[in-house]
């Protein structure tokens, strides 16, 4: 079944770091998935936003790096989505689950975007 948040994101409490950064170990992964994939399937990548409290200074040029990186392993299609990176802390139950209603609006912002 479908399981929906229902806690609500605490940013007084540690939520680990907000340091985000490529395991290097993932590129030979990324291009066996590719390998998979028959010629001509498009790959979008997507990295998933995080709460306002938890960002970083300079978080969204780091994302926008790592889309980068990881883009070329994967082959994925250029440009990738421009989806916000940083959502204010109402939006999320945990530092990774986004509350249901915020979800919505996510996906529907990429449906949006899948179509064009």
């Amino acid at each position: 079944g479908f399981m929906e948040e229902t806690r609500k994101f605490d940013a007084s409490i540690s939520h680990g770091s907000s340091d985000y950064r490529i395991a290097r170990r993932i590129q030979n992964e990324c291009t066996l998935f590719r390998s998979y994939l028959p010629k001509g399937i498009k790959v979008h990548l997507l990295v998933s936003p995080i709460p306002q409290s938890h960002a970083t200074r300079g978080h969204e040029k780091k994302v926008l790096e790592m889309q980068n990186e990881i883009g070329n392993w994967i082959q994925a299609e250029n440009p990738s989505f421009k989806l916000p990176t940083v959502l204010p802390d109402s939006s999320f139950g945990t530092v990774t689950h986004l509350l249901p209603n915020s979800a919505h609006e996510y996906t529907r912002q990429l449906s949006l975007m899948l179509s064009r």
